[in-house]
């Protein structure tokens, strides 16, 4: 039996999300991961709706963390009580943290019965002002009512002229809460497109519009960031910098970043096993599972050393070695989660479904499983993609160098180099080193894989 009839992959996973498009996507809303970092987050939104004065945050984070994910979750849990989406986001909420939500269905009493009024800002080059302009027209888009008409004709207007004031912009936003009569949820995201036109423009971009909606009492904001705001003023002037610095004073600032370790939970959401491979399956992996549990006793990383056996069953075709391999390689080489997710859900060959196709298990042979050769292939083929500071990307092209000349050696030897090639790329990662006990758990202990 090849694995690919024993393990199917969610393709869905690998979609990123978009808040304009994806704003009636209940299916994301039902998968997403309420992380650890995730429920971090929406403690301090909780906290601004017990009372607490914070009522701006920037999530500041690279390409992939999921601070999109984020925030359409976060619309779905503000919604209106007839809301589908929200019905779905408090299943998923309630299940992950019961306690945490039990806070936030007590604090939601702020926002009222009606929830949130939802302003989605995916920016462009341009004025922070334009873009919530836009946001504005296509939140009103629907409404037949002759204020939201009002507030449409106005936006019109505004647009035609050359540089669209805050006092303006301020005045449509606390007259929309009067339509709806709600508070506001702003989220902007790819704010740095904002700030680089800011920056460049600094005659047509205002800034303080994000000091007067932090300091309103209508709303909640939220801007998504790749760098921090002082990052994107390298050009100004000093006093400008200052001034920059003053208005990122008013965001709490979150750095949204999973730990790689997180990538188990991430590969356990994305693979179901088939139910019909029968029980000599079962017992063979069930082996596996044990014989990994051993070989990890020894060694410390953080997230998977305490993993039980049930667990390692499930990570199948992956060790739990190599799972936080991928984590660690993701995170350091390429873009984070979107690399993770490209990884189990694409079709070349040399991502997960390429192993899954090539690889079997029956009843007699040993049990391949996914080694740190074969992330290393992969981040081969994918190094348009990588990323890092220069010292980490020198690293990378002296090893692939190195590997590169035994390219016609056995394939055992070769199988060592690139997982000890691998081991060297992390290991400035606590409990990832290229020792022998690691070297052995990473290549199985013993364990030869089945090819075609």
């Amino acid at each position: 039996m090849y694995l690919n009839e024993l393990i199917q992959i969610d393709k869905n996973i690998a979609r990123s999300v978009n808040l304009e498009r994806d704003a009636s996507n209940i299916d994301q809303i039902r998968r997403f991961q309420l992380t650890q970092m995730a429920r971090k987050v929406l403690d301090r939104f909780i906290g601004a709706l017990e009372g607490n004065s914070e009522r701006a945050w920037s999530l500041t984070g690279p390409f992939g963390t999921g601070k999109s994910s984020f925030c359409n979750f976060l619309f779905a849990l503000c919604s209106g009580p007839k809301s589908l989406m929200r019905k779905a986001a408090f299943e998923n909420f309630e299940q992950t943290d019961p306690l945490l939500f039990q806070r936030f269905a007590n604090a939601r009493k702020e926002m009222g019965k009606k929830g949130l009024f939802h302003l989605r800002a995916v920016s462009r080059y341009e004025s922070l002002n334009e873009t919530l302009l836009r946001s504005l027209e296509e939140a009103f888009e629907k409404n037949k009512t002759v204020e939201a008409a009002d507030i449409r004709r106005r936006i019109v207007t505004l647009k035609k002229e050359s540089f669209v004031k805050t006092a303006d912009v301020m005045d449509l936003l606390e007259k929309s809460t009067k339509i709806t009569r709600k508070k506001l949820l702003i989220v902007v995201d790819e704010f740095g497109k904002n700030l680089e036109f800011m920056a460049h423009n600094p005659s047509k971009g205002d800034i303080f519009i994000l000091q007067s909606l932090a300091e309103c009492n209508f709303s909640y904001l939220w801007v998504c960031l790749h760098q921090a705001f002082g990052d994107y003023a390298s050009g100004l002037s000093q006093i400008q910098r200052n001034e920059w610095q003053k208005i990122q004073g008013r965001f709490d600032d979150i750095s949204y970043l999973e730990p790689p370790t997180h990538v188990v939970n991430l590969i356990l959401k994305a693979m179901r096993k088939n139910p019909e491979f029968g029980n000599k399956i079962e017992e063979r992996l069930d082996k596996w599972a044990e014989v990994q549990a051993d070989l990890m006793k020894n060694i410390k990383i953080r997230g998977i050393s305490d993993l039980d056996r049930k667990t390692i069953k499930q990570l199948y075709p992956f060790s739990p070695l190599s799972a936080v391999v991928l984590g660690e390689l993701s995170y350091r080489f390429a873009q984070n989660d979107r690399t993770i997710f490209s990884f189990l859900s694409s079709e070349t060959h040399q991502a997960l479904s390429g192993y899954l196709s090539k690889y079997s298990i029956d009843s007699e042979s040993p049990v391949p499983f996914l080694g740190l050769d074969w992330l290393y292939d992969y981040f081969c083929e994918i190094t348009s993609q990588i990323h890092g500071d220069r010292s980490t990307t020198q690293r990378w092209i002296e090893i692939q160098s190195l590997i590169g000349g035994f390219e016609n050696n056995g394939a055992l030897e070769l199988k060592l180099l690139k997982t000890i090639g691998v081991l060297n790329l992390l290991s400035n990662v606590p409990g990832i080193k290229a020792s022998l006990e690691i070297i052995k758990t990473a290549m199985g202990a013993g364990f030869n894989e089945k090819e075609k």
